[in-house]
């Protein structure tokens, strides 16, 4: 039987981990990634079957658990706690003091899983920090990334809608 680790036994790993990665940090890289690349490439066609295999003999008991509510979320809750270092409770007070609602558009999460289920809304960060700024729906998150969180950029964009909003272009 697995035993369940608390919140706080994992935030404590986290850091312990964390710490050491950051002081032994260019060593792991240097043999890391070629053993990893290389490791694969010498058993690529056996892992490839090794997993198929796996999952094909418990492709029902893999699917069910994976459905379950309670298995999603204590996913995400690890999920949480290990990126942004955000307990449960943490996660929750943040998503009852924004109204269990985007912290841009100010709307719910609209965004589903491949399981049919409306996503959780996502874990705003600033990446340089790591500090948490808020909680964000699928479509500002996405957004926020792809202007490479740069404050310059999405003014420039909020700019250039203002500027366009009453403008079309014609077409021929």
């Amino acid at each position: 039987m697995k035993r369940k680790i608390s919140d706080e036994a994992l935030l404590r790993r986290r850091a312990r981990s964390t710490a050491y990665y950051a002081t032994h940090k260019e060593e792991i890289a240097r043999w890391r990634k070629p053993y990893a690349a290389a490791y694969y490439a010498a058993h690529k066609e056996e892992t490839t079957l090794r997993n198929k295999t796996r999952y094909a003999a418990n492709k029902e008991k893999i699917s069910a658990y994976a459905a379950r509510p309670e298995s999603r979320e204590r996913r995400r809750q690890l999920q949480v706690l290990a990126h942004y270092g955000l307990t449960t409770a943490e996660y929750q007070s943040l998503f009852t003091k924004q109204g269990g609602v985007c912290a841009i558009c100010e709307l719910p999460e609209t965004a589903q899983t491949k399981y049919g289920h409306i996503r959780n809304l996502h874990v705003d960060h600033d990446h340089e920090t790591g500090v948490v700024r808020g909680l964000l729906c699928s479509k500002c998150n996405t957004a926020i990334g792809l202007l490479k969180d740069d404050a310059s950029i999405i003014q420039k964009a909020l700019d250039y809608v203002k500027t366009h909003e009453d403008a079309y272009v014609e077409t021929t």
